[in-house]
């Protein structure tokens, strides 16, 4: 008779751990092994950041050969945005004319960028000849200026009390055939910043104007006495750069 030998497994609860018994001994039973773990998914890569407007370091401006911060310009240009006109890529101050006596446009041209008022009585549009162009007649006075309101300035409408500045010249021809070359003005409208900067760092020098009332002095009895008599000036101050720590 043939003897085969009696296993006996032994199965714990929780897999095939156990171990098998036999005419040698027990013989321990390995769990197989665990299957190994699926790679972790890749990760997107992080956005980039967008800087915000307020991260973005504007451009260096200068003033008189300086570097100057966004917040002097800031100041600056609150004070001098309708005092400074822009004539083509030029720049003129302006600031003195506001404050003086009104210099109205006459037959006589004015040095380019200087200021003139049309007449308050007697000016009004001759001719549309533009999308925002016109020639206006004052009497005997002709003249063409640019940046009209097309609604408001048509022929025959008032051209009154207008701040205006002058550009150099305008030639065009009459309905008769006769060719005319007359003074050429642009309605002044304060400057934008980005002008601002650019007029500074074409080398404007920014000056401010004050009125200075001051008593008079008189001779009396051989004497020179201050008397209760006032009169006033126009005193120029020059902007000078910021000051840093």
């Amino acid at each position: 008779m043939i003897r085969f030998p009696c296993f006996v497994l032994l199965v714990s609860s929780v897999g095939l751990t156990g171990t098998f018994s036999t005419a040698l001994g027990a013989v321990p039973v390995m769990a197989p092994p665990a299957p190994p773990a699926a790679p972790a998914a890749p990760q997107p890569a992080p956005a980039a950041k967008v800087p915000q407007k307020s991260e973005v370091a504007a451009p260096a401006c200068h003033y008189k050969g300086r570097e100057v911060s966004a917040a002097w310009i800031d100041q600056q240009y609150a004070y001098f945005q309708n005092k400074i006109a822009c004539v083509g890529d030029k720049f003129y101050d302006i600031s003195r004319a506001l404050m003086g006596p009104r210099r109205y446009v006459t037959f006589t041209p004015p040095a380019i960028g200087e200021l003139r008022i049309s007449f308050p009585w007697s000016s009004t549009v001759l001719q549309v000849v533009g999308n925002d162009e016109a020639i206006i007649s004052d009497d005997d006075l002709t003249f063409h200026v640019r940046g009209i309101d097309p609604a408001k300035h048509i022929d025959g409408a008032p051209f009154k009390n207008m701040c205006l500045i002058y550009t150099g010249t305008y030639q065009y021809v009459s309905v008769m055939g006769a060719k005319h070359t007359i003074q050429d003005f642009v309605i002044y409208k304060p400057i934008t910043r980005e002008q601002f900067v650019a007029a500074l760092d074409g080398g404007l020098e920014l000056v401010q104007y004050k009125i200075v009332t001051k008593k008079v002095w008189k001779m009396q009895g051989g004497r020179r006495i201050l008397s209760n008599e006032t009169e006033t000036e126009i005193v120029a101050q020059p902007v000078e750069g910021e000051s840093k720590p």
